[in-house]
């Protein structure tokens, strides 16, 4: 009998809670936007100097959010490497595209920057 109330407790907890723990949904991303804006910074980012003795980091998840000017803004950037997140947040805000990307403003791009190591 206790089996069969825990049970029923549990089921009715799952069905009440789950919508309490949904996830957000996400706006629809603009993927011409963000093809360009790949594009853009896989021609204009170069690979940081790391300080003597970093292991060497190929790879950066970065979100980068178009600003009114046309500049980047990035929102969130993720590597196992401080000085990598640092320098690569660096090189994308002062990036200098005269506008380019001003009719992409409020778009925001998740990306995966790979630097070939040599």
């Amino acid at each position: 009998m206790k089996t069969k109330v825990t049970i029923i407790i549990i089921t009715i907890v799952a069905l009440f809670a789950t919508p309490t723990f949904a996830y957000e949904t996400s706006p629809a991303r603009d993927s011409a936007a963000s093809k360009t804006i790949a594009a853009y910074l896989h021609n204009n980012l170069k690979y940081p100097e790391l300080p003597f003795g970093e292991k060497p980091v190929c790879c950066v998840w970065v979100e980068v959010e178009v600003q009114k000017d046309g500049s980047f803004k990035v929102v969130t950037v993720n590597s196992e490497n401080k000085e990598m997140k640092d320098a690569v947040t660096s090189q994308i805000e002062n990036l200098h595209n005269n506008g380019k990307f001003s009719k992409y403003a409020g778009e925001k791009a998740c990306l995966k920057i790979s630097f070939t190591l040599k």
